[in-house]
């Protein structure tokens, strides 16, 4: 999802594009994924029509959605957009009329936040919040769980809210443990890594380690067992590489050409990491 970052009070508008180098089998393997990305139908949205009003948006401060959220142990979704966004008004033609998203969030406490509202800049800067839209899910003691990335299938934003509510650990608790402890995640923490919104976090999971490198090797600890995580943890690698200002080196310029090829040998892989392998 394009990515809106406030300054100023201005709006800049950010496309990433990675550039790493690609064979010709690669690049005829992307022509050929985009035009069935073209070609493709898309999947009809579950209408939320005729069942209630939607989320039901708490009516007071972000603060107050805290305390509450505190008062009543249920977690909290956090929603940053503003008016003349539009991926949010995308948001809320789409995943905010999904019924079974609705559901989901009547076991959290959702609260919405107008970005463009002098409140709102002093809290974006103390969540870390970079651009429009924003999905963070915390604790009912305020510690943040997650961000939800923008572009994912329907289906996985509620099952994204089944891990918040199932105490899963937060993405920054987990890559410490990963990292500096040798601890191995559940299953269920592999998929909130890899469907973790990594480039909207301001590095708050990461501390001061580099993305790419985090990535890397997140994407190579990943099981067998779990191809769509590791899949989606190379992508991201390799659109956090290519961003990087450093230019790749020899030894890593070829594996990100061998992990792009792999990528791109799989219609369901390539399909689902889109967003960064065209980036």
């Amino acid at each position: 999802m394009r990515i809106f970052t406030a300054r100023d009070r201005g709006v800049r508008y950010h496309a990433f594009l990675p550039h790493y180098p690609m064979d010709t089998f690669v690049i005829n393997r992307l022509k050929i994924l985009l035009l069935l990305m073209v070609l493709a139908a898309t999947a009809p949205v579950q209408s939320a029509a005729g069942h209630g009003n939607g989320i039901q948006w708490y009516p007071g401060t972000v603060r107050q959605a805290f305390a509450e959220a505190k008062k009543s142990g249920k977690p909290v979704f956090l929603y940053w957009g503003a008016v003349w966004c539009p991926p949010c008004n995308q948001l809320k033609a789409t995943l905010f009329k999904n019924l079974a998203f609705i559901q989901k969030t009547r076991l959290f406490v959702p609260v919405y936040l107008d970005g463009d509202t002098e409140a709102a800049q002093k809290l974006g800067e103390q969540f870390g919040v970079l651009g429009y839209p924003t999905l963070m899910l915390f604790t009912p003691e305020g510690e943040e769980i997650t961000r939800l990335p923008g572009g994912m299938s329907l289906d996985l934003y509620p099952q994204m809210l089944d891990l918040a509510l199932a105490k899963t650990r937060p993405v920054a608790t987990l890559v410490r443990d990963i990292l500096d402890n040798g601890r191995n995640p559940s299953n269920e923490e592999w998929h909130m890594l890899a469907y973790y919104s990594w480039e909207q976090d301001g590095g708050k999971a990461l501390g001061e380690r580099d993305l790419a490198g985090v990535l890397k090797i997140l994407s190579d600890r990943v099981p067998a067992n779990l191809p769509k995580e590791k899949a989606r943890l190379s992508a991201q690698y390799l659109s956090a590489l290519a961003a990087r200002e450093e230019p790749p080196g020899k030894r890593e310029a070829g594996d990100a050409v061998k992990r792009l090829q792999q990528l791109l040998a799989s219609r369901e892989f390539s399909r689902d990491n889109f967003s960064f392998v065209i980036q």
